[in-house]
């Protein structure tokens, strides 16, 4: 990588939704040079030729340490956009080089045991720097720090927070598009989750539970909104300096419809992150009939009206899930696309239909309920 004199250089890792907004935020700086790493190369490079100080290069950072090595220890921070899981394994190289780190992901357990290690080599890792976890937190604190200083005692905390699209904008069945990573957008709907609710800790499993807990939410009048739980709320009270409440729940905001939607790919065995051999790039392609059909255990040579019928009952006799389903082609012979797993085939079906285009507008919305 050509240095420039006097530059400060910024290691971004992975070039998906979320990487341009910080290359664009970084470049302002004239002083700031950004290298854009990445396992996708030309997509790389069509971001690093849009703006000024920046570069791309390829970068496959699970199978090449060595490389991603060489690029912590040349920069002077390191922002990660990869997914969660690849987070520890970027910052102990972070760690190892004495650069810091940055990514907007909740810390797990990986990330949990390397902070005696991270302070004992001098350096800064931030996580939980985006939306939500992110801002939210910001916004809340300043909520219950005010509080605190005037003299008063925190013994609820609601906060529910979320991204989507303007009104005008959201123009599918589920009043939704992707901002983030597609495959952990629809990850993220099975995962279990934790809150606290009158002194009462409630567990919602995972597998698709989490659909089934979506509420409305009336806190903007002019937009119909639902909100679930969203992760371990219960370890917030702790981290905001409010034992003392006796309700604790975070959650995230989306559009009415789309947990209902949602559930009918949990319901239809399509929320599937293991690996599967019907879908590799060797295999016979599959259309989603056949794959559904192979999901539930049904005949792959049955006529499409029954098809239908089976996964209308499947999804509990909804008009809405099946109007959704077939705007979004799964009921169709349309052959899905080749992947690792169903999910993966999932979120690239589904990532064209729901992406956002040049003129869309992304909304971000927290409501906040301290008392």
């Amino acid at each position: 990588m050509m240095k420039k004199s006097g530059m400060k250089h910024v290691l971004l890792l992975g070039s998906g939704y979320m990487s341009e907004p910080v290359v664009e935020y970084l470049i302002r700086d004239e002083k700031i040079q950004v290298t854009v790493a990445s396992v996708l190369k030309k997509q790389a490079e069509d971001l690093a030729a849009k703006y000024r100080n920046t570069t791309a290069v390829l970068l496959d950072v699970s199978s090449q340490e060595e490389y991603l090595d060489c690029l912590v220890q040349d920069h002077d921070l390191v922002v990660s956009m990869l997914p969660q899981a690849l987070h520890s394994l970027v910052a102990k190289h972070c760690i190892k080089r004495k650069v810091n780190m940055v990514n907007p992901s909740y810390i797990n357990a990986a990330m949990k045991e390397l902070q005696s290690s991270a302070q004992a080599a001098g350096i800064t890792i931030l996580s939980e720097m985006g939306l939500d976890p992110g801002i939210d937190h910001m916004i809340a604190l300043e909520c219950i720090d005010q509080a605190i200083a005037d003299g008063c005692t925190v013994e609820s905390y609601i906060s529910f927070c979320g991204g989507i699209p303007a009104p005008e904008c959201s123009d599918n069945p589920l009043h939704y598009k992707f901002s983030w990573y597609p495959y952990g957008a629809l990850l993220s709907t099975t995962r279990p989750a934790v809150f606290l609710k009158e002194n009462q800790v409630v567990n919602i499993p995972e597998g698709g539970s989490l659909m089934d807990a979506a509420t409305a939410m009336d806190c903007f009048s002019d937009f119909k909104l639902e909100g679930f739980p969203n992760g371990d709320s219960t370890v917030y009270a702790e981290l905001y300096g409010i034992q003392t409440a006796h309700t604790l729940i975070r959650g995230t905001l989306r559009f009415k419809g789309f947990s209902k939607a949602m559930s009918s790919f949990v319901k239809l065995g399509l929320i599937d992150s293991e690996p599967c051999a019907a879908l590799q790039n060797t295999a016979t392609p599959v259309s989603w009939k056949e794959l559904i059909c192979k999901k539930m255990g049904w005949s792959s040579s049955m006529p499409s009206d029954a098809f239908e019928k089976a996964v209308y009952e499947c999804i509990g006799k909804d008009d809405f899930r099946m109007d959704t389903l077939r705007w979004l082609g799964m009921l169709s012979d349309e052959c899905v696309p080749h992947a690792d797993s169903v999910l993966t085939a999932l979120a690239n079906h589904l990532e064209p239909k729901l992406s956002y285009s040049e003129p869309d507008t992304n909304w971000s919305f927290q409501h906040a309920l301290i008392d």
